[in-house]
């Protein structure tokens, strides 16, 4: 297929090329199928859907056939009812099998004449998905048989939509009486040899089948086994398809920015809707251009977060950390050392697939890990409740996942409490469900061509809990540890403690800081975040409140929790693989003595 001048996505490239040079007989469109997608027709693009967008390309491609070309006729099958959108289409195969059913001189070709005449005469009352697609390989069949006579016939490219609907992805026993006919009426048309071209008759029997899904998984797996079937993806828009959008819908028509301090808000704009489709955009730039309400990053990720929340639920959300390293107070050597870390993750031949980041609540791992991605350029893409939100449902959303991290570039994964998030693949207990989705998991670590753009970060206060598969070595084999701070590094709060104080109006004494000091020792990094907020609040209650008294009532986490946030610091100890950033009463110790105390703890 060739349509001159025409603008191009990737997936009609692929597709033609299926078609043309592999002789592929069914072509299954899968992904971003009910997005925009631009049509090109008298020099003028326009945006159309997916159905109108295959239309307009198939009804300008020339294929060569016969003595000369010709452009397809697009049949489709769509609510159970097969039809030739276009009019001239329709009224050709009418002539065609009229003219034949006028035969007096070839009984076969006006059988055939009757035959078309039957299928086209049937098409308007067709809505019984089971009839039509009868009806679809009965069309088939007999513009073979009329090609077969030496009778020129345009291609017909036939359009079938909701096959996962049609064509449902279970076990053949389990399917109605109603699929398995439709399955089997399928699978009988796409094994007819008589039909469908091979190296000899390409330009003869040029036919094809395009069916749509919004996945892969949810399509029955047989039909991927069928003689010459294809599947190609559509990915969600890249960045020169939005850009190109963008500068289309707002050229007649501009639209306001918030992004301060950006050099160019437009292109701003463009990175930032990473993740949505040529539809969502469409609603953000409509809404802007008629409110006159401008458009900012705050506005497009709420709305990139919609966008992939209705397709995957709560379970992902897309974070642009406004926060970096320099930010982080204190965890001087672990600095240092995600600093390197940085450097080696750069590099696609070193970079593992991830780290498991490791520590007791409120350490400030989630913290940390956003600043890590702010330095390294990367968008966190951040997973939680995944088994509770995904079980029963793995295939289809870890497929859309996977589609959907295609359009970030640069991303860390972040997973919180990781531990529960993936079932262990060889645990009898695990349902094979929650298996499945360790392993899809474990695939996408695996995925060389992601290594470097794509690192994970799996959260976790238990780290004996995770899988070995996923924390073998090449994939999430780092143990980064982040324990509460001490030292230089406890000094460096304290001194944030004050600042904030002064911030805030409130001047210490030289014995309240050296006593603010002593008492906030084996603090978290989420207890001295904590501590201020809760100060501040009581002193505009009482203002005559002193902080010795406060201190007096204050309970931190270390004492709370206090044995299982020990038991949680030895853990993370235990595995931890710099060493030197261990607290100093663990330093000495060897990692059967630590073991040893977590044995201890556990009988308690």
């Amino acid at each position: 297929m060739n349509a001159a001048g025409a603008v191009r996505p990737s997936f009609i490239q692929a597709l033609s090329e299926a078609h043309y040079a592999e002789l592929c007989r069914c072509i299954i469109l899968t992904g971003n199928i009910h997005d925009l997608f631009p049509v090109e027709a008298d020099g003028v693009i326009r945006f159309e859907s997916l159905r109108r967008s295959l239309q307009a390309t198939l009804s300008q491609a020339r294929y060569p056939h016969g003595g000369g070309t010709g452009s397809f006729m697009v049949a489709e099958l769509a609510a159970g009812r097969l039809s030739f959108p276009n009019t001239d289409d329709a009224l050709e195969i009418q002539r065609l099998a009229t003219s034949l059913s006028a035969s007096t001189s070839d009984s076969v070709l006006a059988g055939l004449g009757r035959r078309i005449s039957r299928v086209v005469e049937g098409l308007p009352s067709t809505n019984d998905p089971s009839a039509a697609i009868s009806a679809t390989g009965e069309l088939l069949r007999v513009v073979a048989g009329i090609r077969s006579h030496g009778i020129e016939v345009r291609p017909v490219a036939v359009l079938v939509e909701d096959a996962d609907t049609l064509f449902p992805n279970r076990e053949v026993a389990s399917l109605s009486a109603d699929d398995r006919g439709m399955l089997a009426c399928l699978s009988d048309l796409l094994r007819d040899e008589e039909i469908w071209a091979d190296a000899e008759t390409a330009e003869v029997r040029p036919d094809f089948l395009i069916l749509l899904s919004p996945t892969a998984t949810e399509i029955n797996r047989r039909i991927l086994t069928l003689p010459k079937t294809l599947q190609i993806d559509i990915p969600l828009p890249d960045e020169g398809s939005r850009r190109g959008f963008i500068r289309q819908r707002t050229a007649a028509q501009s639209i306001a920015f918030e992004y301060p301090g950006s050099g160019d808000p437009a292109e701003a704009f463009v990175q930032d809707s990473r993740g949505l489709t040529i539809r969502a955009l469409d609603d953000v730039i409509t809404r802007a251009q008629r409110s006159g309400k401008a458009v900012g990053r705050a506005s497009v990720v709420r709305e990139v977060n919609g966008e992939l929340q209705a397709r995957l639920g709560s379970v992902i959300k897309i974070v642009y950390p406004d926060h970096s390293m320099q930010d982080v107070v204190g965890f001087r050597k672990l600095k240092l050392r995600l600093g390197r870390l940085e450097r080696r993750i750069d590099n696609p031949e070193r970079a593992p697939a991830g780290m498991c980041v490791i520590g007791p609540n409120g350490s400030g791992k989630t913290f940390i890990c956003e600043a890590f991605a702010a330095d390294t350029g990367r968008v966190v893409v951040t997973l939680s409740q995944i088994r509770s939100q995904w079980f029963g449902q793995t295939d289809v959303l870890s497929e859309n996942f996977e589609s959907a991290l295609s359009v970030f570039g640069r991303i860390l994964v972040l997973v919180d409490e990781a531990h529960v998030a993936f079932g262990s693949i060889h645990d009898p207990g695990t349902h094979e469900t929650e298996a499945r989705l360790a392993r899809s998991i474990i695939q996408m670590m695996d995925n060389e061509s992601a290594r470097s753009n794509i690192f994970w970060a799996l959260m976790t206060t238990r780290p004996d809990l995770l899988d070995p598969d996923v924390v073998r070595r090449g994939r999430c084999s780092l143990f980064v540890p982040i324990f509460d701070p001490e030292g230089e590094d406890a000094g460096d709060f304290i001194s944030w403690m004050l600042d904030r104080f002064k911030r805030d109006g409130v001047s210490l004494s030289g014995s309240e800081a050296a006593l603010l000091s002593e008492r906030t020792e084996r603090f978290s990094a989420g207890d001295y975040r904590e501590f201020i907020g809760d100060f501040l609040e009581e002193r505009e209650v009482d203002p005559a409140l002193s902080l010795a008294d406060f201190l007096d009532d204050w309970t931190p986490s270390a004492v709370s929790l206090a044995a299982e946030r020990e038991l949680q610091i030895l853990l993370a100890a235990l595995r931890c693989d710099w060493r030197e950033l261990l607290p100093a009463r663990l330093q000495s110790h060897s990692r059967d003595e630590i073991q040893r105390e977590i044995d201890r703890l556990r009988l308690l």
